[in-house]
């Protein structure tokens, strides 16, 4: 059976360089995620098919 986790130094600097960088994540995907929220996925395909950078 799993034993049960005992705190160590080496954990909780995993663990505190884990939180930090899950938030930015949780951000950047929302603010890349923005422009598009709340678009159809026939309006999402319509607009990249039309940029002229392809």
């Amino acid at each position: 059976m799993n034993e049960p986790w005992t705190p160590s130094l080496a954990g909780e600097t995993v663990y505190r360089a884990r939180v930090p960088g899950c938030l930015l994540g949780g951000a950047l995907g929302d603010a890349l995620g923005h422009p598009v929220e709340f678009s159809s996925l026939e309006r999402i395909g319509a607009a990249q098919r039309r940029r002229p950078d392809q």
